[in-house]
């Protein structure tokens, strides 16, 4: 089974485009990167103790927060959000080389390919980074979100769907 195309009952790719001043979605592209575990370090001058810094172990992860941020703020014209919110996530992976006949995109895929990626990155630890990288941004803080469904799903451009209702 190919799942290339959104598969789950009801879901719909969103559209990209803002309607009305109660919702908003759009599509960040490029690879999902997770948010990583949050670690606790310490911060020094010296031998001396002077903070403490949390320290996230996915460098990669920042660019992706970055991007997701910059890609909201191309949407938003209005201040954040202050109440709740509904979120929705339809995270597009890359399919692997392996899924490929002759190892080629361009090839059809292999007839035992899986339909879904049952692999890492979880779900969960990619939705982390699009909410920091919304924060500030279409809310105030990630604590609003009170309804959340995320998947992922191979297809031809990785990236994330995103849509944000105030509820």
């Amino acid at each position: 089974m190919n799942s290339d195309r959104p598969l789950l009952p009801g879901w719909a790719v969103p559209s990209g485009s803002q309607s009305g001043e109660r919702s908003l979605s759009f599509f960040v592209p490029g690879k999902p990167e997770t948010a990583g575990s949050k670690k606790m370090g310490f911060k020094r001058e010296g031998s001396e103790v002077i903070g403490r810094v949390i320290i996230d172990d996915n460098p990669k992860g920042r660019g992706w927060k970055r991007a997701v941020a910059a890609h909201a703020m191309r949407q938003v014209g209005r201040p954040m959000l202050k109440g709740p919110v509904s979120m929705r996530l339809w995270f597009i992976l890359q399919r692997p080389l392996a899924h490929f006949v002759g190892r080629k995109r361009e090839n059809a895929l292999r007839a035992d390919a899986p339909g879904w990626p049952a692999v890492k990155p979880d779900t969960l630890k990619l939705a982390r980074a699009v909410e920091d990288g919304l924060t500030g941004v279409l809310y105030v803080d990630d604590a609003q979100i009170v309804v959340q469904v995320h998947s992922k799903q191979y297809g031809p451009e990785p990236g994330v769907h995103v849509e944000v209702i105030a509820l």
